[in-house]
């Protein structure tokens, strides 16, 4: 097997598992925190999601300054915001 091919594979399990993760959040506790320091449980699992799309932007580019890089957290403006992206982001992860 090659590197790429190694990589796809372990992306593939990786985004099985994400997906039982996001499909197990709770759609009414999404403003739970695990600690009063912590993300919302809304705002940990949608990181969750947003990973795998960094992947791209890491191999493509030589070096990542959120300085001079326009990343925006997706942050919901309701549970139902919340839950049509992370659907779309599920959807997504069942075509790798």
């Amino acid at each position: 097997m090659t590197i790429a091919q190694n990589l796809l594979a372990e992306l593939k399990q990786e985004a099985i598992a994400t997906r039982k993760m996001l499909e197990l959040v709770p759609f009414d506790k999404s403003d739970w925190k695990p600690h009063s320091k912590s993300m919302t449980l809304g705002r940990l699992s949608s990181h969750v999601a947003e990973l795998p799309f960094w992947i791209e932007l890491t191999i493509k580019e030589d070096e990542l300054d959120f300085k001079k890089f326009d990343y925006k957290p997706f942050v919901p403006e309701s549970n139902l915001t919340y839950w049509r992206i992370l659907i779309k982001i599920l959807f997504l992860h069942r075509k790798l």
